[in-house]
């Protein structure tokens, strides 16, 4: 699977604090503060643009595992 991400929401994909809903809608951790955030330029608005089929279970298996809720 390959998801391209700056830098920024890579790290914060790969340590859990952000995943993404199958429709591609950020879902940010609530162990990452406001300030931390701004910081790393994560908001609620943010989405992938296409999420291929294929990439559905590994973002679920993202969501369930990895992602710090």
């Amino acid at each position: 699977m390959l998801i391209l991400l700056t830098p920024n929401l890579d790290v914060a994909f790969d340590k859990g604090y952000i995943s993404f809903e199958n429709g591609g809608k950020i879902l940010i951790s609530s162990q990452l503060t406001k300030d931390e955030q701004l910081v790393l330029g994560i908001h609620d608005n943010l989405c992938l643009k296409k999420v291929h089929a294929e990439n559905q279970p590994f973002l679920e298996y993202h969501r369930l595992n990895i992602f710090k809720r």
